[in-house]
């Protein structure tokens, strides 16, 4: 007997059964528009800047993970370019709940923002 089409009859009922089992929504750009990030607080310290963020997850999924970093661009002399030089926050946290807010803080020393502007 060929065993050929039993496999592959047995292979298409599992991948049905794996993805009609699935009840997880899908995540869409809406849900990411409801998670907003703030500047509450930025201070000068004698070697840096402190910027003070709220993270609010509006959305109705639990961010399992986040890790926020602050980038800003460089001043150049006709404007401003991309800048691959970015700072981790402090506080990051796993599985953030929806409704949850969550600060977080980022020190940039004074080393890293000579030739730049920080727009607030």
């Amino acid at each position: 007997m060929d065993r050929k089409p039993v496999f592959i009859i047995f292979v298409i009922l599992c991948l049905l059964i794996s993805v009609s089992c699935s009840n997880k929504r899908e995540v869409t750009t809406d849900d990411i528009d409801n998670i907003k990030l703030e500047l509450i607080e930025q201070t000068e310290e004698a070697n840096g800047k402190v910027f003070t963020l709220k993270l609010h997850n509006k959305s109705s999924h639990i961010i399992v993970q986040n890790i926020v970093y602050l980038s800003f661009p460089i001043k150049v002399e006709n404007g401003f370019r991309g800048n691959d030089f970015k700072i981790e926050a402090r506080n990051n946290k796993l599985n953030i709940n929806p409704g949850e807010e969550l600060l977080l803080t980022v020190f940039a020393p004074k080393e890293s923002m000579k030739e730049i502007i920080i727009l607030t």
